[in-house]
């Protein structure tokens, strides 16, 4: 059936105003949203982090850093908070998420959490602190930093190389460094590396490295 040009315009004109019904009704949702996560509620606060989360809306990322920075909230609510910030990707939460990293007192999977959250983002400013934290007192902590730095690709090589070449950094932060480069695709150069490390050595970490690397 052939469409007339008149119908065609009706057609047009219904289509735009569905739209901007569309942008009416998505405004509020995200404001209604961003007044759950301070419910009393777990379940409706958790829910709020999540619909946020697939909404996507940038306003949505002040709120979730205060919920991630709250210490009364729920270490649940906390990390679902920090999931859906990685997931965003604004980078107005990279100073926040590196605070949290840094903070020694925190919760183990709180600062997990934060590592994952800047590979995510993938802000430059992430790749000095996470390299920091291989040499966390937390393996998890550890292990967590090195996948982050490997999702830097590129961005995080230069700074891997010097850490790994750093005679005064421990064997294993230096171990981590070659791993993730090796994971990067820079496995040229970690060799060097691999023939200074002692296959005796009782560390985990660099017998794991040695076993990869053979």
């Amino acid at each position: 059936m052939k469409i007339s040009a008149k119908t065609k315009i009706i057609l047009l004109i219904v289509a735009l105003l569905i739209s901007q019904c569309a942008g009416c009704i998505g405004e509020p949702t995200v404001e209604s949203l961003i007044q759950d996560l301070k419910d009393d509620d777990n379940n409706v606060r958790s829910h709020a982090i999540y619909s946020l989360g697939q909404i996507g809306d940038e306003k949505a990322v002040e709120p979730l850093i205060q919920v991630m920075n709250d210490e009364n909230e729920r270490i649940d609510v906390r990390n679902h908070a920090i999931c859906v910030l990685g997931e965003i990707g604004d980078r107005r939460a990279v100073e926040p998420l590196i605070q949290v990293l840094k903070n020694k007192e925190e919760e183990t999977s709180v600062r997990m959490g934060a590592t994952r959250a800047l590979g995510e983002i993938g802000d430059r400013r992430a790749v000095e602190p996470l390299i920091q934290a291989m040499n966390d007192k937390d393996e998890s902590v550890r292990n967590h930093a090195e996948y982050a730095l490997i999702q830097f690709g590129e961005t995080a090589v230069e700074s891997l190389i010097q850490v790994m070449n750093d005679e005064n950094e421990t064997i294993e932060v230096r171990s981590h460094a070659a791993e993730a480069l090796s994971r990067i695709g820079e496995g040229h150069a970690v060799g060097p590396f691999i023939e200074t490390l002692n296959e005796d050595d009782n560390s985990t970490q660099i017998q794991e490295f040695l076993r990869e690397n053979d």
